[in-house]
């Protein structure tokens, strides 16, 4: 009898926590996750947590990251995440140093994974003007590196 009392409590305990579930595969947590590697630019981190579009963007910007000059970048703070599910897609949106924004996630294989694109990323309005500032950055590095050719050659 004491037996059955115990197996019978393993069994609940077991069934307890299988039914809360996985919290961290959640809309929210996976674009927060997404969202901090993103700020402090781990894209290698951030590449896991999307699908292969969205991995294809991350490299890019890698890229482009890896090009320009050091420059210590702020990490900017995200506020009012909200996320709205609808079948097996998702639209979060939050706020960041003060202005909002939106990203996109699919369920793959029961798994959300956030879905950027290079035509939209993020919904981000901003999106254009970070791309021109990375122009521009690329611009100065390219003149700087036709300083330094010349001096050598010099």
């Amino acid at each position: 009898m004491k037996n059955l009392v115990k197996l019978s409590l393993v069994v609940l305990a077991v069934l307890a926590l299988a039914s809360c579930g996985n919290k961290s595969n959640t809309p929210e947590a996976v674009a927060e996750k997404f969202l901090n590697h993103l700020n402090a630019q781990e894209y290698a981190e951030a590449k896991e947590l999307g699908t292969d579009a969205t991995g294809e963007y991350l490299d890019m910007m890698s890229s482009l990251s890896e090009m320009a000059p050091d420059e210590e970048v702020e990490a900017a703070e995200i506020t009012e995440l909200k996320c709205e599910e609808k079948e097996a897609t998702a639209t979060c949106t939050y706020k960041t140093d003060g202005e909002e924004a939106s990203i996109n996630l699919v369920k793959e294989e029961d798994k959300w994974l956030v879905d950027m694109k290079k035509e939209d990323p993020m919904a981000d309005d901003d999106f254009e003007d970070d791309m021109e500032d990375m122009e521009e950055i690329l611009d100065d590095v390219e003149e700087e590196m036709e300083e330094v050719v010349e001096e050598i050659v010099e």
